[in-house]
């Protein structure tokens, strides 16, 4: 298939995938383990973002923190055996991903989440057969988001680094994805149904979609917005585009 159309790339959990009670029961498993306090999930909700470490460090809390780095040996041990027990794509983001491949749209996916876990996740939930392009993991690069580092990596391995941030978009569920996407330079998604609607409006996104068809049309019509501004740079005969 040839590809065309400004590439997508997206955020995992809490983005395409609902991971939070699997989340949520490997961090209490940990906590259990090391005698310290657990949480509901809907607690644990709140702690997401920022990767592993993060999540088990504000499990933790401050008089546990010396205790992390057992934490996170326990956390690669606990969560990987419930990876996908429950896990899921949120409704309607299967028709978001296989009408992008239909419509010969690239999409990629840059997260925090480990790689050992995120590779193991794209397998279970066999997102190749959905058309991913690429993806890239935060343990993988210097920094994480809210860096862009992890866009840019995700963009490395699916061979469109040619390509204008401003014709890309990232989609995200959580005020560092917003950041993320503003740091590498290109417009941004911001979705309700993940870890911090709220914060993530607050964060200014350029769009936000309330469902997985609200998503589809906004990329949609990014995608037919840079194919009219092609159209209109060749009439006029100046500049240059890539894609």
């Amino acid at each position: 298939m040839t590809m065309h159309g400004a590439p997508v790339i997206f955020d995992l959990d809490g983005t395409l995938v609902d991971s939070l009670d699997d989340l949520a029961t490997s961090l209490n498993v940990v906590l259990a383990r090391l005698h310290c306090t657990q949480h509901p999930v809907e607690e644990v909700r709140t702690m997401i973002g920022g990767g592993a470490r993060s999540l088990l460090e504000r499990g933790l809390g401050p008089s546990n923190g010396h205790k992390i780095t057992e934490a996170m040996e326990l956390f690669r041990v606990e969560y990987g055996a419930r990876l996908l027990n429950t896990s899921h794509l949120y409704p309607g983001m299967d028709s978001v991903l296989s009408s992008l491949h239909a419509e010969g749209r690239t999409w990629s996916i840059a997260t925090n989440k480990p790689a050992e876990f995120t590779s193991r996740m794209i397998d279970g939930l066999q997102l190749h057969r959905l058309g991913l392009t690429s993806w890239a993991s935060g343990d993988e690069v210097a920094n994480k988001k809210p860096a862009p580092d992890v866009i840019r990596l995700a963009a490395e391995r699916g061979g469109f680094t040619s390509t204008d941030a401003m014709a890309m978009t990232y989609v995200g569920d959580m005020p560092v994805d917003v950041a993320c996407g503003r740091r590498f330079g290109c417009p941004t998604v911001g979705v309700t149904w993940g870890f911090d609607p709220n914060g993530t409006k607050q964060a200014g996104p350029s769009f936000v979609a309330h469902s997985a068809a609200e998503l589809l049309g906004i990329l949609r019509g990014r995608d037919e917005k840079e194919g009219l501004d092609k159209h209109q740079v060749g009439q006029e005969g100046g500049g240059s585009v890539q894609a």
